[in-house]
């Protein structure tokens, strides 16, 4: 039985739909406004001198437009995927993790970042955040069928620019401190 949601069927749609007719994947919009103003939102978590909160909502609907209408990126994908999770807890991590799966494992050769260790640092961006959830006391047996989702999305997937293995296991290598997910899949270990 699998699991599914509005929000997942959402996100995974932004995922299919081509930015143009021409170019699925749109141009690299690292130095764009709108790419500017995600990085300095988000760099508020690490500020000492920003007073305010991360507007996740900001987030969503800059990443959102950003895949949409420029950009099939993968920076922009993990941020979304971390601001749908900050928003809508573990569907909304689902919801995110579905479209990076699907960008990874149907149009990796067309998605930014154009270099495979930048678009591993994106990936990697997500690592220790997932960590931290993941590790977490949650109570899942109402959620069960979501987490078996999230699971099948964190180690299967054909990403064919080389992941291959899926999401997690395919950027820990370059990860380059002993992380615990690290260290679990170097001993062999999966996600279930």
């Amino acid at each position: 039985m699998s699991y599914s949601s509005k929000l997942s069927a959402h996100y995974l749609e932004l995922a299919k739909v081509s930015v143009s007719k021409e170019n699925f994947a749109g141009e690299d919009v690292r130095f764009s406004g709108e790419y500017e103003a995600l990085e300095s939102e988000l760099a508020k978590a690490s500020s000492m001198h920003e007073s305010g909160q991360i507007d996740w909502l900001k987030i969503c609907e800059i990443s959102e437009n950003l895949l949409r209408t420029q950009s099939k990126d993968l920076r922009v994908g993990a941020w979304l995927t971390w601001a749908l999770y900050q928003r809508e807890s573990f569907q909304g991590l689902l919801a995110g993790l579905s479209l990076l799966h699907y960008l990874c494992e149907c149009h990796w050769a067309e998605v930014y970042p154009s270099k495979a260790r930048t678009r591993a640092a994106a990936i990697s961006w997500l690592v220790p955040r997932l960590e931290q959830v993941l590790t977490e006391n949650v109570a899942i047996k109402e959620q069960l069928p979501m987490f078996r989702w999230l699971v099948s999305h964190l180690e299967v997937s054909s990403c064919s620019g080389g992941f291959g293995v899926g999401l997690i296991k395919g950027v820990y290598p370059v990860i380059k401190e002993p992380t615990p997910f690290r260290l679990h899949f170097e001993r062999g270990g999966s996600c279930a």
